[in-house]
C-alpha cells in the first residue's frame, strides 16, 4: 500500500540502520561477547523515540488511506 508519506527514504534508512544495529548485537553475542546493557539500552532508545514519534509522523496517512 502506498500512502504518499514524503519522509518513506528516511523512515528505510532508520529501518535499515536498526536492522544493521541488530546483526552487530547479534555477531556480538554468537562471539559471546554480547553488551546486555547497550543493547537493552538501544532497543529502548529506539522503541521510544522511533515508534512513538518517527512512525507516528504517518499515522495520519494511514488513517486516511483506504
Amino acid at each position: 500500500m502506498q500512502i504518499g508519506y514524503p519522509k518513506l527514504s528516511a523512515q528505510k534508512d532508520q529501518h535499515d540502520g536498526y536492522s544493521e544495529t541488530l546483526v552487530e548485537f547479534l555477531i556480538a553475542a554468537i562471539g559471546g561477547t554480547i553488551d546486555k546493557l547497550s543493547l537493552q539500552n538501544y532497543l529502548e532508545k529506539w522503541w521510544i523515540s522511533h515508534i512513538l514519534e518517527s512512525d507516528m509522523e504517518y499515522k495520519e496517512l494511514l488513517e486516511r488511506s483506504p
